[in-house]
Protein backbone atom coordinates (compact mmCIF):
# COMPACT_ATOMS: atom_id res chain seq x y z
CA UNK A 1 0.00 0.00 0.00
CA UNK A 2 2.00 3.03 -1.57
CA UNK A 3 0.27 6.33 -1.65
CA UNK A 4 2.29 9.57 -3.62
CA UNK A 5 3.62 12.46 -1.51
CA UNK A 6 5.05 15.25 -4.09
CA UNK A 7 3.79 17.48 -6.41
CA UNK A 8 4.35 17.03 -10.26
CA UNK A 9 7.29 19.33 -10.77
CA UNK A 10 6.26 22.63 -11.08
CA UNK A 11 3.56 22.44 -8.27
CA UNK A 12 0.81 20.42 -9.90
CA UNK A 13 -1.03 18.42 -7.42
CA UNK A 14 -1.75 15.68 -10.21
CA UNK A 15 1.41 13.40 -10.90
CA UNK A 16 1.66 11.12 -14.41
CA UNK A 17 1.94 7.79 -12.99
CA UNK A 18 5.02 7.41 -15.36
CA UNK A 19 6.80 10.56 -14.08
CA UNK A 20 6.55 9.66 -10.88
CA UNK A 21 8.03 6.63 -11.06
CA UNK A 22 11.47 7.54 -12.15
CA UNK A 23 15.05 5.27 -11.72
CA UNK A 24 13.75 2.21 -10.31
CA UNK A 25 15.84 -1.41 -10.35
CA UNK A 26 14.21 -4.59 -10.19
CA UNK A 27 10.62 -3.52 -11.60
CA UNK A 28 9.30 -6.82 -13.33
CA UNK A 29 8.63 -5.49 -16.63
CA UNK A 30 5.82 -7.78 -18.93
CA UNK A 31 3.35 -7.77 -21.56
CA UNK A 32 0.40 -7.74 -19.08
CA UNK A 33 -0.87 -6.93 -15.74
CA UNK A 34 -0.59 -10.73 -15.14
CA UNK A 35 2.97 -10.56 -15.83
CA UNK A 36 4.34 -7.33 -14.77
CA UNK A 37 4.73 -5.28 -11.82
CA UNK A 38 1.17 -3.28 -11.52
CA UNK A 39 -0.13 -0.77 -9.60
CA UNK A 40 -4.02 -0.47 -8.91
CA UNK A 41 -6.13 2.51 -8.20
CA UNK A 42 -9.12 2.72 -6.05
CA UNK A 43 -12.28 4.76 -7.58
CA UNK A 44 -14.58 4.38 -4.40
CA UNK A 45 -16.06 1.34 -5.32
CA UNK A 46 -13.61 -0.90 -7.29
CA UNK A 47 -10.26 -0.89 -8.74
CA UNK A 48 -11.62 1.32 -12.11
CA UNK A 49 -7.26 1.67 -13.25
CA UNK A 50 -5.03 -1.22 -13.37
CA UNK A 51 -1.56 -0.09 -14.87
CA UNK A 52 1.37 -2.48 -15.66
CA UNK A 53 5.33 -2.04 -16.47
CA UNK A 54 5.63 -2.42 -20.44
CA UNK A 55 8.97 -4.51 -21.50
CA UNK A 56 8.88 -3.37 -25.10
CA UNK A 57 11.55 -0.86 -25.29
CA UNK A 58 13.92 0.61 -22.66
CA UNK A 59 13.10 2.97 -20.77
CA UNK A 60 10.00 0.62 -19.49
CA UNK A 61 6.82 2.34 -19.10
CA UNK A 62 3.17 2.17 -17.35
CA UNK A 63 -0.06 1.25 -19.57
CA UNK A 64 -3.10 1.50 -18.51
CA UNK A 65 -4.81 -1.87 -18.96
CA UNK A 66 -7.35 -0.15 -21.04
CA UNK A 67 -5.44 1.53 -23.47
CA UNK A 68 -2.23 -0.72 -24.21
CA UNK A 69 -1.47 1.09 -27.79
CA UNK A 70 -0.11 4.28 -25.93
CA UNK A 71 1.78 4.55 -22.43
CA UNK A 72 -0.48 6.04 -19.90
CA UNK A 73 -0.98 9.52 -18.90
CA UNK A 74 -3.20 9.27 -16.17
CA UNK A 75 -2.13 10.97 -13.03
CA UNK A 76 -2.04 10.23 -9.24
CA UNK A 77 -3.12 13.16 -7.10
CA UNK A 78 -0.79 13.99 -4.19
CA UNK A 79 -2.33 12.32 -0.72
CA UNK A 80 -3.72 9.42 -3.05
CA UNK A 81 -3.32 5.82 -1.80
CA UNK A 82 -2.81 3.19 -4.60
CA UNK A 83 -1.70 -0.52 -4.20
CA UNK A 84 1.88 -1.85 -5.65
CA UNK A 85 1.81 -5.65 -6.89
CA UNK A 86 5.32 -7.12 -7.06
CA UNK A 87 5.59 -9.86 -8.99
CA UNK A 88 10.08 -10.16 -8.66
CA UNK A 89 11.07 -12.77 -6.15
CA UNK A 90 13.10 -10.53 -4.31
CA UNK A 91 12.18 -6.98 -2.35
CA UNK A 92 12.73 -3.88 -3.96
CA UNK A 93 12.68 -0.27 -3.23
CA UNK A 94 10.42 1.91 -4.84
CA UNK A 95 11.82 5.60 -5.24
CA UNK A 96 9.10 8.21 -6.29
CA UNK A 97 9.98 11.22 -7.67
CA UNK A 98 8.34 14.84 -7.75
CA UNK A 99 8.64 18.13 -5.81
CA UNK A 100 7.98 18.16 -1.99
CA UNK A 101 4.64 19.80 -0.82
CA UNK A 102 4.90 23.53 0.80
CA UNK A 103 1.12 24.45 1.24
CA UNK A 104 -0.14 24.34 4.93
CA UNK A 105 -2.79 21.87 4.36
CA UNK A 106 -4.53 19.09 2.15
CA UNK A 107 -7.80 18.38 2.34
CA UNK A 108 -9.64 14.82 0.73
CA UNK A 109 -13.00 14.35 0.58
CA UNK A 110 -14.20 11.23 2.32
CA UNK A 111 -17.06 9.47 1.06
CA UNK A 112 -19.27 6.95 2.93
CA UNK A 113 -17.43 3.57 2.52
CA UNK A 114 -13.87 2.88 1.72
CA UNK A 115 -11.37 5.42 1.03
CA UNK A 116 -7.80 4.79 -0.17
CA UNK A 117 -5.86 8.25 1.11
CA UNK A 118 -2.20 8.86 1.93
CA UNK A 119 0.03 11.40 3.97
CA UNK A 120 0.82 14.15 1.28
CA UNK A 121 3.75 15.23 3.35
CA UNK A 122 7.62 13.60 3.63
CA UNK A 123 6.98 12.91 7.23
CA UNK A 124 5.17 11.08 9.60
CA UNK A 125 1.98 12.04 11.33
CA UNK A 126 -0.03 10.92 13.77
CA UNK A 127 -3.89 10.72 14.15
CA UNK A 128 -4.07 12.32 16.83
CA UNK A 129 -3.02 15.98 17.05
CA UNK A 130 -2.60 19.28 15.19
CA UNK A 131 -1.74 17.53 11.83
CA UNK A 132 -4.64 15.17 11.00
CA UNK A 133 -8.29 16.64 11.37
CA UNK A 134 -11.42 14.88 9.99
CA UNK A 135 -14.53 17.33 9.95
CA UNK A 136 -18.18 14.80 9.96
CA UNK A 137 -16.02 12.09 11.07
CA UNK A 138 -18.24 9.48 13.32
CA UNK A 139 -17.19 8.44 16.48
CA UNK A 140 -18.41 5.16 18.59
CA UNK A 141 -17.89 3.09 20.64
CA UNK A 142 -15.68 0.15 18.81
CA UNK A 143 -14.52 -0.12 15.55
CA UNK A 144 -17.64 -1.27 14.22
CA UNK A 145 -19.88 1.62 15.57
CA UNK A 146 -16.63 4.63 13.82
CA UNK A 147 -14.89 5.52 11.58
CA UNK A 148 -11.85 3.52 11.13
CA UNK A 149 -7.94 3.99 9.64
CA UNK A 150 -6.33 0.17 8.15
CA UNK A 151 -2.92 0.53 8.03
CA UNK A 152 -1.07 -2.64 6.72
CA UNK A 153 1.51 -3.77 8.03
CA UNK A 154 2.66 -6.25 5.94
CA UNK A 155 0.85 -9.26 7.27
CA UNK A 156 -2.31 -8.04 8.45
CA UNK A 157 -4.24 -4.90 9.23
CA UNK A 158 -3.75 -2.94 12.03
CA UNK A 159 -7.22 -1.16 13.03
CA UNK A 160 -7.50 2.06 14.72
CA UNK A 161 -10.88 3.97 15.14
CA UNK A 162 -12.37 7.01 16.68
CA UNK A 163 -13.40 6.51 20.26
CA UNK A 164 -16.48 7.64 21.49
CA UNK A 165 -15.33 7.48 25.20
CA UNK A 166 -18.07 10.21 26.09
CA UNK A 167 -15.65 13.04 26.56
CA UNK A 168 -14.50 15.31 23.98
CA UNK A 169 -12.33 15.82 22.32
CA UNK A 170 -12.70 12.23 20.77
CA UNK A 171 -9.55 10.43 19.73
CA UNK A 172 -8.44 7.54 17.58
CA UNK A 173 -7.51 3.94 19.44
CA UNK A 174 -5.64 1.17 18.02
CA UNK A 175 -7.95 -1.78 18.67
CA UNK A 176 -4.81 -3.47 20.23
CA UNK A 177 -4.76 -1.20 22.76
CA UNK A 178 -8.21 0.41 24.03
CA UNK A 179 -6.55 1.91 26.89
CA UNK A 180 -4.49 4.30 25.56
CA UNK A 181 -5.07 7.00 22.43
CA UNK A 182 -2.75 6.50 19.36
CA UNK A 183 0.36 8.68 20.49
CA UNK A 184 3.17 8.06 17.84
CA UNK A 185 3.29 8.71 14.14
CA UNK A 186 1.91 5.97 12.42
CA UNK A 187 0.72 7.34 9.07
CA UNK A 188 3.92 6.99 7.22
CA UNK A 189 5.65 8.95 4.12
CA UNK A 190 4.32 6.98 0.51
CA UNK A 191 2.41 4.61 2.78
CA UNK A 192 -1.01 4.51 1.23
CA UNK A 193 -4.18 3.86 3.84
CA UNK A 194 -7.91 2.81 4.36
CA UNK A 195 -10.08 5.13 5.26
CA UNK A 196 -13.40 3.48 6.72
CA UNK A 197 -16.07 6.63 7.09
CA UNK A 198 -19.50 5.24 8.26
CA UNK A 199 -21.43 8.43 7.85
CA UNK A 200 -24.21 8.70 4.97
CA UNK A 201 -22.87 12.53 3.96
CA UNK A 202 -18.72 12.94 2.87
CA UNK A 203 -16.35 13.93 5.39
CA UNK A 204 -13.59 16.42 5.38
CA UNK A 205 -10.05 14.70 6.12
CA UNK A 206 -7.68 17.69 6.28
CA UNK A 207 -3.73 16.91 6.69
CA UNK A 208 -1.51 20.08 8.21
CA UNK A 209 1.63 20.52 7.51
CA UNK A 210 3.78 19.23 9.94
CA UNK A 211 6.87 20.79 9.44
Amino acid sequence: MLGNQFLAVGGDAFQNINEMFKANDGFVAGGGSDQADSIMVWSGSAYDDVYYLDDYTEPYEWYNTKDIDNATTDTVTTGQGFWFKHLGTETVTATLAGEVPSEASFTVTLTPGLNFVANPYPMAICPNGDYFTVDGAVAGGGSDQADSIMTWNGTAYDNIYYLDDYTEPYEWYNTKDIDNAVSTAILEPAMGFWYKHLGSENATLTFSKPY
